[in-house]
């Protein structure tokens, strides 16, 4: 302990002699462990903390689809109804599906979110009101009585945290609930901010009752396991389940998928566990890197004492003495780095978790805490002990009394290993910022086939009861494009029911007359209800036929069109004009009156079999009105606004925006994975330029007498700078024979996050290796410029 004090003392007051070394080595260290920091404090937080529910480990989350990849809402209602009854495994089933609903209880009314959740709902999840009761089993059933949750949220901001609210009548969808209670602080339902909870979880806005009634899939499935019960048991009895379910309602629309299970707390994460787990691959690297910087700078400090040292040897201090005060150093550095990154890690969790809650809003708030802390002193002391060997190992070959040619050698090719796998590490990681970069251009940018500019869209949700009936529902929507198209500015304006590019179509079991007829195996298209105008607003053109006109309504013969990709499919060689096609569990027989352009939705590189239907005939209470401008399109907007909110008082008009924030909206979270991963590569390139830059340094002093002996033997400048040059291009040329296959390896961790490109495209490996090649060639021009300037009178009198 006394030794180890005398090397701490030593450590300190060699940091305070020499305080631009110091600053150098911890705040390098304070860079890397401090990212380090951050992410793993997200990562805690979101893949290793339990969720906010008693006994979380013991729910489930099913999914209906591949058994990879889940999905949310992909439940039907009489399923989700077969599990609950059916799946002894669990100790109760329950479902939940959102939805967004106009409130009010005093002046005009709002949008809010809204959730529908089966009566077990709370219960399944251990969840419990702070005031009043959870939903009975007469009011989760037809006919029952009005009643509505608020989140602890909405109770405190909007009612004072009234006691009172129990019983007051409020307006939700222009009907009066009748609160009955309050949930939690904090509580949200896979992140999404619920205000006002309900029941009936059938009346939905997505479906008619009877399309629900035949496998509709709209929501999401959650359970408990038994006490005793695991999960593998549970998967089991899913299968068996979900086998009887398919066997006993062969013609549902959702018979051809399969239902599967696995843990919440995997599954609630699971749209980001890979983009947090490539983000800590990223400063990994990042770590990597700046680790070997130091062990550069310790081991170039450790020759600058060689005479020290082997005077210390020589006088008898043993090399385990000697190895103590270098390890000493090392750590201590290593640990006030350490030190140094807890603020830096702090304000990277929040910038961090912020980043990601914009396109993960179930990423909770985040903070330092005891673990991590924990977790960055470890590193420390390890990333101190790992890096400070070298320099140990260096020093303690030295002998009293010699040159140290071979050992400087050795030395020289140490340091020169450690910066080609810097480089290495930064070819990896500007590799991905590369791919990610090409892929998130190539999806702003793809031809979709739809011309959105001067395009501005306003969700439309009707409210169930007011406009139950198709008839209602088309005065609504006629009166608002008559509206609408009257307002000043305005081009033309259209309803879908999905927007193309940005929504996937309504998947309907297709069958073309003249195949065979497979019920539930037949063919899925997409589809969307339209109004006439709708296609010309957004720029999508009819090739073949024509489109939809007034008379396409609910008392005319069903038509519809196809895109050319349904027409190839089921048609080649044949026009599909004319052609009947029957789809929707309720066998609904069209005849194809038109074909449209392929339009591919965002992030798909090839169009899929899509089908449009006249709105009149098949409208829906969730729509988007589209509006095309001309002029200011501000004040245009405006009017818009205006126009929709005078037709129905009594339902809060959803906000207009330009199409381009919707495409925005969708491409955030590749935005995001760009730029942190940009960031990350250009801090590596940095680094690994000090890299460079400090071992061409330390080169070019070691090889001063040579360069003086070459000089005076006839060496002209550029012969000298191109030995310098050439040092540093092998470097880099090392690095990336070595950085190429680790970059193809690491790029298979986030394939599936690009669009239209590879994890081999070469023309990106090119640019990358280019990049690597300049940023080295500045690296090493000043300690080539200074190579040129060696003396050789100077270095031949000192021999």
């Amino acid at each position: 302990m006394q030794s180890l004090w005398q090397d701490l003392r030593y450590t300190l007051r060699g940091i305070r002699k020499k305080p631009a070394f110091a600053a150098i080595a911890i705040g390098t260290f304070a860079l890397g462990i401090g990212a380090n920091t951050a992410i793993f404090s997200v990562i805690d937080a979101v893949m290793l903390r339990p969720l906010p529910y008693p006994d979380s480990s013991r729910l489930v989350f099913l999914w209906a689809g591949e058994p990879q990849r889940s999905t949310q809402y992909s439940f039907s209602y009489p399923r989700f109804e077969a599990f609950r009854d059916r799946a002894t495994a669990f100790a109760g089933v329950a479902a939940y599906d959102d939805e967004v609903v106009s409130f009010a209880d005093r002046g005009e009314p709002e949008r809010i979110e809204g959730g529908r959740v089966s009566r077990e709902f709370f219960s399944v999840l251990g969840v419990k009101p702070v005031l009043g009761r959870e939903f009975s089993a007469d009011e989760d059933r037809p006919g029952g009585a009005p009643v509505a949750m608020l989140s602890h949220r909405r109770w405190q901001e909007h009612y004072g945290s009234d006691p009172g609210i129990l019983g007051k009548t409020v307006r939700i969808d222009g009907e009066p609930y009748a609160i009955i209670g309050v949930l939690p602080a904090g509580f949200d339902f896979l992140g999404e901010p619920v205000d006002v909870w309900r029941c009936r979880l059938f009346d939905t806005r997505t479906y008619p009752l009877a399309t629900v009634r035949q496998g509709a899939a709209y929501i999401t499935i959650i359970g408990r396991l038994k006490p005793g019960a695991s999960l593998s048991q549970a998967q089991a009895q899913v299968a068996l389940v979900d086998g009887d379910y398919k066997r006993e309602h062969p013609g549902f629309t959702d018979a051809g998928i399969s239902a599967h299970a696995d843990s919440l707390q995997k599954q609630e994460f699971a749209g980001i566990r890979q983009s947090l787990l490539l983000l800590w691959g990223a400063v990994s690297c990042l770590l990597l890197i700046a680790c070997a910087n130091v062990a550069n700078l310790l081991l170039s400090r450790a020759m600058g004492r060689r005479q020290e040292i082997t005077v210390r040897m020589a006088i008898g201090a043993s090399r385990g003495r000697i190895a103590g005060q270098l390890l000493v150093e090392s750590v201590t550095l290593a640990v006030l780095g350490g030190l140094a990154s807890l603020p830096l890690g702090a304000l990277g969790v929040r910038l961090l978790a912020d980043a990601l809650r914009q396109t993960s809003p179930q990423v909770p708030d985040v903070q330092l805490n005891v673990s991590v802390m924990a977790f960055t002193l470890v590193v420390s002391v390890l990333v101190g002990i790992a890096f400070g060997l070298a320099p140990v190992f260096f020093s303690l070959r030295m002998r009293p009394g010699t040159r140290g040619t071979t050992h400087s050698r050795m030395r020289g090719r140490f340091g020169g290993a450690l910066v080609a796998s810097e480089i290495a590490l930064s070819l990896v990681l500007l590799m991905a910022a590369g791919l990610l970069a090409e892929s998130f251009l190539k999806a702003r940018n793809m031809r979709s086939g739809l011309d959105a500019s001067r395009v501005w869209a306003m969700p439309l949700v009707l409210l169930p009861e007011r406009y139950d009936k198709w008839e209602s529902r088309m005065a609504y929507y006629d009166e608002a494009l008559r509206r609408v198209s009257q307002a000043p500015g305005v081009v033309s304006a259209g309803i879908t029911t999905r927007m193309d590019l940005l929504q996937y179509g309504l998947e309907y079991l297709t069958w073309v007359e003249g195949t065979p007829d497979l019920g539930a195996k037949n063919p899925v298209a997409r589809g969307r209800s339209i109004s006439e105008d709708y296609l010309h607003v957004v720029g999508i053109p009819i090739v073949r036929g024509r489109g939809f006109t007034r008379h396409d309504d609910v008392s005319s013969a069903r038509v519809m069109m196809v895109n050319e990709s349904f027409a190839r499919r089921f048609f080649s060689g044949q026009d599909a004009i004319g052609k009947r096609v029957t789809y929707g569990t309720d066998r609904v027989t069209c005849q194809i009156v038109g074909v449209v352009r392929d339009v591919l939705t965002l992030r798909e590189t090839k169009a899929q079999d899509e089908i449009y239907l006249p709105l009149a005939q098949r409208p829906w209470l969730v729509s988007r009105l589209v509006v095309r401008f001309a002029g200011n399109e501000a004040t245009a907007a405006t009017a818009v606004r205006h126009a929709i909110q005078a037709i129905d008082p009594d339902q809060a008009p959803g906000a207009l925006e330009p199409f381009d924030r919707f495409l925005d909206r969708r491409l955030e979270q590749p935005r995001l994975m760009l730029l942190l991963v940009s960031v990350f590569g250009a801090t590596a390139l940095l680094l690994a330029a000090v890299g460079i830059y400090g071992v061409m340094s330390n080169a070019v002093a070691q090889r001063t007498r040579e360069i003086g002996i070459r000089v005076a033997l006839g060496a002209e400048r550029h012969d000298v700078r191109g030995l310098v040059i050439g040092q540093c291009m092998r470097l880099v040329a090392a690095g990336v024979v070595l950085g190429v296959p680790l970059a193809m390896a690491a790029g298979k961790l986030y394939a599936s996050m690009l669009f239209g490109t590879t994890t081999s495209d070469p023309m990106t490996f090119g640019v990358v290796a280019l990049v690597l090649g300049l940023v080295a060639l500045v690296a090493c021009c000043v300690p080539a410029a200074r190579a040129t300037r060696v003396d050789p009178m100077v270095v031949l009198r000192s021999e």
